[in-house]
């Protein structure tokens, strides 16, 4: 079948192909992105990659996490306490090892759990050995220096592995 367009047939496809291109531009510009395809801009916004557990007796899995709780009653975390500061710098994040450097917050528990009081520490967070597109292994390494542990400088090594808990999510 031969289709046969005019010369308004012509104005009307121009006129539809510029519209798509300046759609994509004003998308592009709404994103952030200096050009439509500046890659750079758009892999930076994409995280991808294995999943890092960010809250104990859950599900909840992100790439690159501003926090993640390792204690399920509160007790520890890593990154930002509200109301107290602290972060995670995400160093590398690759489909076998992330590696970053954060602040690492422990309750000293005096007089009770609830009632204590956190003190940060100046941490290194390794994630490794991926299973199911998550990472199971957490190793946070730091220096001792509060009522939490000891005086001294001593550094410790801490290592998590990720559970499964049927029917409350997972744990480390």
């Amino acid at each position: 079948m031969r289709v046969r367009v005019g010369v308004s047939g012509v104005f009307v496809l121009l006129l539809v192909a510029v519209s798509a291109v300046t759609s994509a531009a004003a998308v592009a510009a709404t994103h952030g992105l200096s050009k439509a395809g500046d890659d750079a801009s758009l892999s930076a916004r994409r995280a991808t990659g294995p999943g890092l557990l960010t809250e104990p007796y859950s599900s909840s899995f992100a790439v690159r996490p501003a926090t993640v709780y390792i204690a399920g009653e509160g007790s520890s975390l890593v990154g930002l306490l509200p109301g107290k500061g602290g972060s995670i710098h995400w160093a590398s994040w690759t489909a076998h090892r992330a590696r970053g450097v954060g602040t690492y917050w422990l309750d000293d528990f005096n007089p009770s759990a609830a009632e204590g009081t956190f003190h940060p520490h100046r941490a290194v967070i390794t994630a490794s050995r991926v299973r199911r597109g998550h990472f199971t292994r957490l190793t946070i390494r730091f220096h001792g220096g509060s009522e939490v542990w000891d005086s001294g400088q001593k550094l410790y090594v801490e290592h998590f592995r990720l559970t499964r808990m049927p029917s409350f999510g997972y744990v480390w």
